[in-house]
C-alpha cells in the first residue's frame, strides 16, 4: 500500500481501506479486511521565543517598528500573531498578524507608563484544534526630561 497524495492537505481524521485478496486457484478463493488509519493532526504547537524587549521615545512616529516577534511550528501551519490582555498595549501598539512585526500606532503616550509589558499570542491554524503559545514584549518609553 502506498500513499499517492499528501495526507496533510486533507482534513479527515480517519481513513478506512478495504483490502481484498484473490488467488488464482479453482475454485477461486478470496478474503478481505478493513484497514483503518487514524491521522495525527496538528501534533505540534507553535514555539515562540522571548521575552522580547524594545525601546521607543515618547515622540516616536506612529508606524515605527519596535521589535519582530518570531515563532516556529514543526507542522507547516500558518501562524497568526495577536496582542492580548493589557488594553494599554492594544491601544498603543500593533502586531502584524502574519509577520510578528510590532509597531507603535498611537499618536502619543500618556504620562502614566514608562514600561509596558505586552502579551503576544501566536496561534497556528492546525486542525482539528489550533494550538497557541505566548510571550511577553517589554517596551520601555524613554521620557524627555526638562
Amino acid at each position: 500500500i502506498a500513499v499517492k497524495n499528501n495526507l496533510r492537505q486533507g482534513r479527515a481524521m480517519q481513513y478506512s481501506l478495504t483490502i481484498k485478496a484473490f488467488d488464482d486457484a479453482f475454485p477461486e478463493d478470496q478474503g478481505q479486511m478493513v484497514l483503518t488509519i487514524n491521522m495525527l493532526r496538528n501534533e505540534n504547537g507553535p514555539i515562540i521565543g522571548g521575552p522580547y524587549t524594545g525601546r521607543v521615545g515618547e515622540d516616536t512616529t506612529p508606524g515605527t517598528l519596535i521589535v519582530n516577534v518570531t515563532a516556529t511550528d514543526a507542522d507547516p501551519d500558518q501562524l497568526v500573531y495577536t496582542i492580548t490582555g493589557n488594553n494599554d498595549c492594544q491601544n498603543l501598539f500593533s502586531i502584524h498578524s502574519f509577520t510578528g512585526a510590532m509597531t507603535y500606532v498611537s499618536d502619543r503616550f500618556d504620562n502614566s507608563g514608562t514600561v509596558y509589558t505586552c502579551t503576544v499570542q501566536v496561534t497556528d491554524n492546525g486542525f482539528p484544534t489550533p494550538k497557541t503559545a505566548t510571550t511577553n514584549v517589554i517596551i520601555t518609553v524613554d521620557r524627555e526630561t526638562a
